[in-house]
């Protein structure tokens, strides 16, 4: 009596169903043109909720009317937080409380 597995595994040579014959051209340039064109030109209308985002290139209202739009080009407060990481890149991070300061901090809350 032979018995056969439910499922094949897919890890096993002696059960891979190897094709030696010469593979299709036609599909071979069916994968690599779906690989490289991108969502937007699979599908008319984004599949996700993360394609929205990106899919929309026109706004509802014109960007030369200036009816509610207040457009930041560069925020300050981000700026000023990159040119600071540029500047501190080669500094000695953190690495807790200077042993001296360690002792006191020990002396204080232990024995009042």
């Amino acid at each position: 009596m032979q018995t056969s597995p439910v499922t094949g595994k897919f890890y096993a040579c002696h059960e891979a169903n190897v094709n030696q014959g010469e593979p299709n051209d036609h599909y071979i340039k069916l994968l690599a043109q779906a690989k490289s064109l991108g969502p937007k030109n699979k599908f008319p209308s984004p599949k996700t909720e993360n394609q929205r985002y990106g899919w929309y290139d026109k706004t509802f209202i014109p960007r030369k009317e200036d009816i509610l739009i207040f457009p930041h080009v560069e925020a300050p407060e981000i700026k000023l937080d990159i040119i600071l990481k540029q500047n501190y890149k080669n500094e000695v991070p953190f690495s807790g409380i200077p042993f001296k300061f360690q002792d006191i901090f020990r002396f204080k809350y232990t024995y009042n």
